[in-house]
Order: C-alpha cells, then sequence, then structure tokens
C-alpha cells in the first residue's frame, strides 16, 4: 500500500483516508460503511484489472507475447532455477490443492503457442534478422495514411509473432487449404488485437482504414502466391518450432507433477495454437484425439512427425495422469527436493524430485534447448546427484517401463529420450 500510495499523484488526505478505509483503521461508528465500500472496491478492482491490463495493455504492449498472459506480468524479469525451486516449495506449503492450469476458455494464447514464442528469447539476434527480412520482402502492401504507416511498427511486430506462435506445426507453405483455415482464424485475432489495443482503432470508433490495409496486409502474408515469403517464414521458424515443442512437454511434466491439481482444458491434452477468444473455444476433434490415445505408446518418442501432431504430448499426459491417481498422497503431499545437476548441460536441466513415506518421484525435463534441439546431444556428459535418501532404491520409467537401481549419481548420457520421470518401484 505504501508503494502505491507514494506513486500517486493525489490529494495526501483523500489517499490517507481511502488507505485508512481499505485496511479497517477506523472507528466503531465507520466499520460498517467501510466494509461496504471494500466490497465494492474489490467487486470493481476485477472487471478493472481486466479491461486495463488483461484487455488493453496485453494488446498495446508486444515486447514478448508470451508474457501477456492471463494473471501474468508482460513485463520480462530474471527467473532462476533456484526461485522456481523456491516458489514450487512455496506453493506445497500454501496451495497444495490448486489448480495447475496452462490453458483455459480465457487465455490470450494456447500453451503450446507460448510455448514456443518462449523461445524467441533464446535466439532474440536471429528472430531479428528473420523479422527484418520478412518485412522487407512484404513492404509492398504497406501503406501510408493520414494518421501513419498501416500496419505501423508495433503492429507489425505483433503480427509476425503472433503468426510464429500459431503456425500449425505440421503446416507446409504449399497447403493452400490449410492456409486458407489459417487465414480465417488469423484475421480475427488481428482485428481483435487492433481494436483491444485501443491506439488506431477501437471497438466505439473504429478507424476502416487502417484497419482495411492492416487486414489485407496480413491476406497477402498467408496468400499462396506469397511463395517466397511463406516457404522462407515455414523454414525459419523450424528451430523454434522444434524448441517450443521441448518446451511443451517440459511444461506438460511440470504441471501434472508439481504441487496442485492439473487442470486440462479441452484439446490441450494435445498440441494447442490457439488465440484469444473465440478461436480457443473452438471445439476440439474429440474423435481423433480419442482415436490417437487408445494407440499411443513410447515409441512415439522416436518420430517427429508425431512430436508435431500432438501425439507425444498426449501420450505423456495420459502416462502421468495414470500415475498420480495411483499415487494421490505422493503429489499431493509430497515434499519438494531439488537435485543438483552437473557436467556440460547442467544448465539445460529442471531435475526434482517428491518424496514422501518411502515413495519418490524422479523428474528430469529440458530447458533452454534452442541451441540442442535434438535428443542425441540433449543430455551429453550431464548427470544427477542423487542423496542418499533416494539412492539404493529401485525405480521403473514411466514412460518406457524400464527398471533400473539408483547410487550416487544418474548419468543422462545414455539416455535416448528428451523427458525422464522415475518412480520407486518394489
Amino acid at each position: 500500500m505504501n508503494r502505491v500510495v507514494a506513486s500517486v499523484d493525489a490529494p495526501e488526505p483523500a489517499l490517507s483516508l481511502l488507505v485508512r478505509i481499505l485496511t479497517g483503521d477506523l472507528d466503531a461508528s465507520s466499520r460498517d460503511a467501510a466494509s461496504l465500500f471494500r466490497t465494492r472496491f474489490q467487486q470493481l478492482t476485477g472487471p478493472l484489472m481486466a479491461k486495463s491490463v488483461e484487455d488493453t495493455l496485453f494488446f498495446r504492449h508486444n515486447l514478448e507475447l508470451a508474457l501477456n498472459e492471463v494473471g501474468a506480468d508482460p513485463t520480462p524479469r530474471a527467473f532462476s532455477l533456484s526461485r522456481f525451486h523456491q516458489e514450487m516449495r512455496i506453493r506445497l506449503a500454501r496451495q497444495p490443492d490448486a489448480l495447475l492450469g496452462t490453458s483455459t476458455h480465457d487465455t490470450k494464447r494456447g500453451e503450446d503457442a507460448r510455448a514456443r514464442l518462449y523461445t524467441l528469447t533464446e535466439a532474440p539476434e536471429q528472430w531479428g534478422e528473420n523479422l527484418a527480412r520478412w518485412r522487407q520482402m512484404n513492404q509492398t502492401q504497406v501503406r501510408f495514411l493520414n494518421d501513419g504507416t498501416a500496419p505501423n511498427a508495433a503492429d507489425t511486430w505483433m503480427i509476425y509473432q503472433a503468426l510464429a506462435g500459431v503456425w500449425p506445426a505440421t503446416l507446409s507453405p504449399d497447403d493452400s487449404e490449410g492456409l486458407k483455415s489459417l487465414e480465417a482464424r488469423f484475421l480475427g485475432f488481428i482485428e481483435k488485437a487492433l481494436r483491444e489495443a485501443k491506439q488506431r482503432t477501437d471497438w466505439i470508433d473504429s478507424n476502416e482504414g487502417y484497419e482495411s490495409v492492416v487486414l489485407n496486409y496480413v491476406r497477402h502474408l498467408l496468400s499462396p502466391e506469397n511463395t517466397l515469403f511463406l516457404h522462407d517464414f515455414s523454414s525459419s521458424l523450424q528451430p523454434f518450432i522444434r524448441a517450443g515443442l521441448m518446451n511443451s512437454l517440459s511444461q506438460t511434466v511440470i504441471k501434472l507433477t508439481a504441487p496442485g491439481v492439473p487442470d486440462i482444458y479441452q484439446g490441450s491434452e494435445a498440441l494447442n495454437f490457439s488465440l484469444v477468444d473465440p478461436d480457443n473455444r473452438l471445439e476440439p476433434d474429440f474423435a481423433t484425439l480419442r482415436q490417437n490415445l487408445s494407440s499411443a505408446d513410447a515409441k512415439l518418442f522416436a518420430d517427429e512427425q508425431q512430436w508435431r501432431n500432438g501425439r507425444v504430448k498426449q501420450y505423456v499426459t495420459a502416462t502421468l495422469l495414470r500415475v498420480r491417481q495411483h499415487y494421490l498422497s505422493l503429489f499431493q503431499y509430497g515434499d519438494w527436493l531439488p537435485l543438483k545437476v552437473s557436467g556440460e548441460r547442467e544448465d539445460n536441466l529442471i531435475v526434482y524430485a517428491r518424496v514422501k513415506d518411502g515413495e519418490a518421484l524422479i523428474v528430469a525435463v529440458p530447458r533452454l534447448v534452442f541451441a540442442t534441439p535434438t535428443n542425441e546431444t540433449l543430455w551429453a556428459n550431464t548427470s544427477v546427484v542423487i542423496p542418499e535418501e533416494l539412492s539404493g532404491k529401485r525405480y521403473r520409467d514411466q514412460f518406457t517401463g524400464e527398471r533400473r537401481a539408483l547410487r550416487e549419481t544418474l548419468d543422462l548420457t545414455s539416455e535416448t529420450g528428451s523427458l525422464l520421470v522415475l518412480l520407486t518401484c518394489e
């Protein structure tokens, strides 16, 4: 409260009174009125936050779209692994039954679109070079209106970044039907993004001239005749797609093994590259999801196409949900134990254990993999230190079924997969 008061330019008596009302620092005769005021104030703050931050600022501040998410902070901040482990321990102590959600009907983009966009920060120079080239390729579609360039620099940055996030992992630049389907969804998003930002146009007083030019710019981007750009965009995006798929699986494993109750929004058991509503409320292909689930197994990991079509993520999700079902106490109350990693890739791994009453779950997932997106080199010359309370036990790999005994260290060099989830067994 002191920080807020110091940052607001308002008469001190008014602020002082507001602070006293909100904190309950009033005499008894005013408490009922103050309680009513606080209730009405709290009823206002939610909608105010939604409309001013989530539905305005998040469409203006386009530095890193992946951070523009409900409940998140769009300002980039350093967040270390030690801080991550600390936050998980706090969550276990304070909110062991809280929701673990990564996509909903109201998120700004699907969880896997965000996972891909995170990787832009791992290769900012490469992304910047790509963007400059793409802008030049499509420069003929830029127009100069009375109120400025269309699209302007900020909206252009937003368009290419949003397109990078929503581009289907299996889409070929020669697939005209696929491009047409993507265009229909993307145009709706762009119109909404421009109006929500309320800078060159808005819902109440739309700027038809600006909107028309920007939407035509987007149509040109996704036109099958724009062959040179589409092939360049698709090709340049591949490293980000591969690293993003790795991020997606890491995010999924953590969500399903961290303190809390995982919530899986419809269709998000497979890949979810949706945009803001109404796009994120489209009905998934449940029949295909059901069919894919019935034939899923660990062999999917070896086939990149199965990563791209979402079957690997679906298999990981189903497998870990079954594990949670059989080990409820471990997941609900098990201690969170960070494990030390050493070796060549020690900065590229998140490793931890959940431990309770002799049961233990060891999890190892990759991070920051843009420069090493292949399974063969992912964990080269890297090992995990196994503490005494976890060593001398037998574990079962939850994806491959392999059983192994762990001693003082777990050597990851020979691991051929990209995820490792080990559970104690008899």
